[in-house]
């Protein structure tokens, strides 16, 4: 739909059912009181294709139909070929990378390890030096 069909639209379920400036004598939108909401020029013609049956004692719109989608020539070519190596990539089980946190953590259990080796063999070879 195009904006001034929009506006058009717009006006006349703007247009006030007690307002006599706003309706003809045979009960159809007035003109100019469409044009002076909508700040449009516009036709009985138009307001007729729009609403065909909008009256004063009537002022349902009419269903408006969607406009047909444009299909644009899109290539698939590229989200193919990114899925082809990520399948790729899938079949040679390629292990997953560690990140920051984790190589930190592996290092930080490591280091409390060794130091907890450090410390049983120290009490170890103090115990062995008491028993002597």
């Amino acid at each position: 739909m195009t904006e001034e069909n929009q506006k058009i639209l717009d006006a006349l379920m703007a247009l006030d059912t007690t307002n006599d400036d706003h309706w003809t004598n045979s009960g159809l939108p007035a003109i100019a009181a469409v044009e002076q909401i909508a700040g449009i020029d516009t036709t009985r013609r138009a307001i007729n294709e729009l609403a065909p049956d909008f009256e004063r004692d009537n002022t349902a719109m009419p269903e408006q139909e969607n406009e047909p989608a444009v299909e644009a020539e899109v290539s698939i070519e590229p989200v193919v070929a990114e899925e082809q190596k990520v399948e790729a990539l899938v079949n040679q089980n390629v292990p997953t990378v560690a990140t920051e946190n984790t190589v930190q953590a592996v290092q930080s259990y490591q280091m409390n390890s060794l130091a907890a080796r450090i410390r049983a063999k120290a009490r170890e070879q103090a115990a062995t030096k008491q028993a002597d």
